[in-house]
């Protein structure tokens, strides 16, 4: 199986390049076996969940980790921190551009601040580095950094609590767990008010998601977590790649967005729903002018093959 086959075209003009004004105003393309294509927006969510589901959300906060600066020749320098190191948070590994310009020792500075990156040890676009001049770096990442925002947005993020969902908590991810950034707390009342439980996991977003990269997050959480039809609370790493052909054991809903051609995020989708029926779906919603990826419009997607019909898990 090839990422190829998971290929469509995406007119440029609908990738979102800013949130809607309200978080929970997106779109949201329901794909139901029974009922097809249907139009509805995330205010109507609740109307598709029931007494007794459960509603998983992933409640990793994004450190604005992105870094401008500059080099010793007074060139632009990034350094966008991925996760940090085992000796504390004084070292971590990061993306470094340009590559080429950064080589062993060299150091990036920043205006109004005294914090500096040391270049330690390289291995193409990553690096291990060290943050020193201050007596707490990471408090200066947060008031200096940026949003890490991925590459097809081009348009500068105003408020970077946008690229938070509003349940935000455990702080550690490279980007956002995007198809939560719908959710506002009335909607999660309105969730909570059909008898509908709602529970968090917590899975830090690192730099694969910055590549064709696997995913989704409350999914591949829970699958990785699922032992006979049940989820226990828990720690570890999960390195679970989900291909069509793979069995769901829990999950029997998902409410996610619009993912890049060629992902191996789209063949996690089209794994739960079907390949033919995804990219049916992703051609109805150009051609119906969703917007994509991190800022844009979403689907809910029920499965036609419902995971242990006691144990219903949706993200």
């Amino acid at each position: 199986m090839r990422t190829d086959e998971f290929d469509y075209q995406l007119p440029t003009e609908l990738i979102a390049q800013h949130p809607p004004a309200e978080r929970d105003a997106a779109r949201m393309l329901v794909l139901d076996p029974s009922s097809g294509l249907v139009d509805r927006t995330v205010r109507d969510l609740p109307e598709y969940l029931e007494a007794g589901d459960v509603l998983v959300l992933n409640d990793s906060r994004v450190l604005p980790a992105r870094l401008i600066g500059r080099r010793r020749d007074g060139g632009e320098a990034e350094v966008l921190l991925l996760r940090p190191l085992p000796e504390g948070h004084s070292r971590w590994e990061a993306l470094i551009r340009p590559a080429r310009r950064l080589d062993l020792g060299s150091r990036v500075t920043f205006d109004n601040s005294a914090l500096a990156v040391a270049i330690e040890a390289r291995g193409g676009e990553t690096a291990t580095v060290r943050l020193d001049g201050v007596a707490d770096p990471l408090s200066e990442v947060r008031r200096i950094g940026e949003m890490p925002t991925p590459p097809y947005i081009k348009e500068r993020l105003v408020d970077r609590e946008r690229y938070q969902t509003v349940y935000a908590r455990a702080e550690g991810s490279a980007a956002a767990p995007t198809a939560g950034l719908h959710f506002t707390p009335e909607l999660l009342s309105a969730v909570r008010d059909r008898g509908v439980g709602v529970a968090f996991v917590t899975l830090h977003v690192g730099l694969d998601t910055f590549r064709p990269a696997v995913g989704t997050t409350c999914v591949r959480v829970l699958e990785s977590a699922a032992t006979n039809g049940r989820v226990a609370a828990g720690e570890g790493w999960t390195g679970l790649f989900i291909l069509p052909g793979y069995r769901f054991r829990v999950v029997d809903a998902m409410l996610t967005n619009f993912h890049l051609p060629r992902s191996t995020l789209l063949m996690l989708v089209s794994a739960f729903a079907g390949r033919d029926r995804v990219l049916a779906a992703y051609a109805a919603a150009i051609e119906r002018r969703y917007r994509f990826y991190s800022f844009g419009d979403c689907m809910l997607i029920t499965s036609p093959h419902p995971a242990l019909p006691r144990e219903r898990g949706r993200k």
